[in-house]
């Protein structure tokens, strides 16, 4: 009764259950747009999706898996065999077949995603299935962190915000999955170009921290016009500008969910990050999380 509730809802699967033990499975999901999340926990200890599940529901969408559970989950999709560990994630479509098992008790973390959401931004996301995300991945950590705060908020009457949680999440996921960041980058520029932006994003992952970090400090340090240096960003459709602010954003809310820093003054946490305008942050961290710092925490 509950599988036949659950393809109807839901997704198609063919369910296996742990045989020595009785029955259990608790689902929780929330919306965001186009954008699902769901955490199960439960003796449910396979899953396995065939073509005849994926004409039952169209077969629509991919799903980031997160693996909660105290053991590791294998599986396979598309001809790769893949073991993600507790913490890590996988890249799964919904319209190949797929193969998971786990162990006697599984918990773990959906984020359901639309073909339109993914086809259309990205491309080579065929690369990128079947392959394990780390647990240290620190998009994938974020991502963890950003959703126990989404649970904890609940759904937005506010349609802006509800979009903004929605955008977050995708941001996220493309970057734990590398659709989105220095690999995605690299892969849109050739030869010479190619070395110098990766050097460039090489330094600014080492001293976005630095209050007064600027394109002309990068210049300068690789012997490059500021221009040039500008030119090479702006072709990957960020600017610098916008990278170091992301990485720093990226930075202070790492910190503020992380038990490690639960002493330290959410001003002191922005000087770790390299703001130097505490009001600045601020503005900054509500435009882009959709809640103020303290919030966060």
């Amino acid at each position: 009764m509950w599988r036949d509730i659950h393809n109807a809802q839901i997704a198609s699967f063919d369910y296996g259950i742990t045989g020595d033990r009785p029955f259990e499975a608790h689902l929780d999901a929330i919306s965001f747009g186009r954008i699902t999340v769901g955490t199960m926990t439960g003796t449910v200890n396979k899953a396995e999706r065939s073509t005849a599940n994926i004409r039952e529901d169209g077969g629509d969408g991919y799903c980031l898996l997160i693996n909660n559970s105290v053991g590791g989950m294998a599986g396979t999709q598309l001809g790769r065999d893949f073991l993600i560990d507790t913490g890590a994630a996988v890249l799964v479509s919904n319209s190949e077949a797929v193969k998971l098992v786990g162990s006697n008790e599984t918990a773990w973390t959906s984020v359901i995603l639309t073909n339109q959401l993914l086809d259309h931004g990205f491309t080579h996301i065929g690369d990128r299935l079947g392959l394990e995300i780390r647990q240290d991945n620190e998009a994938l950590t974020l991502l963890r962190a950003y959703h126990q705060l989404l649970v904890t908020t609940g759904s937005f009457s506010s349609p802006a915000l509800t979009r903004h949680a929605g955008e977050t999440l995708l941001d996220l996921v493309a970057l734990a999955t590398g659709l989105k960041g220095k690999a995605a980058d690299l892969g849109s520029a050739k030869g010479l170009r190619a070395a110098r932006l990766s050097a460039i994003l090489q330094k600014i992952e080492q001293h976005y921290r630095e209050p007064s970090f600027s394109s002309g400090h990068v210049a300068a340090q690789l012997a490059l016009s500021s221009r040039y240096v500008n030119d090479l960003l702006h072709e990957t459709g960020r600017s610098f500008a916008d990278r170091v602010l992301e990485l720093r954003l990226q930075e202070a809310f790492r910190m503020l969910t992380s038990e490690r820093f639960r002493a330290e003054r959410i001003s002191d946490i922005a000087y770790r990050a390299g703001f130097s305008d505490i009001s600045y942050f601020n503005r900054s961290f509500r435009a882009r999380f959709g809640c103020t710092p303290k919030a966060a925490r």
